[in-house]
């Protein structure tokens, strides 16, 4: 599996934790998707509309912490076919997340039941 892409509003910061988790500067070095796909390594960003809208994300791991960023990645992800709930590229959600976001999406903006899994 690749991390193609990783998405912070503070790419420095990102790019500090990697290298501070043990990863090369190489690995996190990919200027761009495109690179990214071909050299292996991966692109660091502060654009997660581009990254999820860019149709090359399999999975998508929304891990900021804050439940609204996190409702709002998952809703970007939804539409474009990487969310947790969307058929064959199906993943798992908390229940403290399923809560959450159930106490702040309006009513019928969901179609999918919650699983607990």
């Amino acid at each position: 599996m690749q991390i193609v892409g990783i998405a912070d509003s503070s790419v420095a910061g990102a790019r500090q934790s990697c290298l501070n988790a043990g990863w090369t500067a190489e690995r996190i070095g990919a200027t761009s998707l495109t690179e990214a796909l071909r050299t292996g390594a991966s692109n660091l960003t502060d654009d997660i509309e581009g990254l999820v809208a860019s149709g090359v994300l399999e999975v998508l791991v929304e891990a900021t912490g804050d439940p609204a960023a996190g409702i709002r990645h998952g809703l970007l992800g939804h539409s474009s076919g990487t969310s947790p709930d969307h058929g064959q590229r199906g993943g798992r959600r908390s229940s403290r997340t399923t809560a959450a976001a159930s106490s702040l999406l309006a009513p019928g903006s969901c179609r999918h039941r919650p699983r607990y899994d």
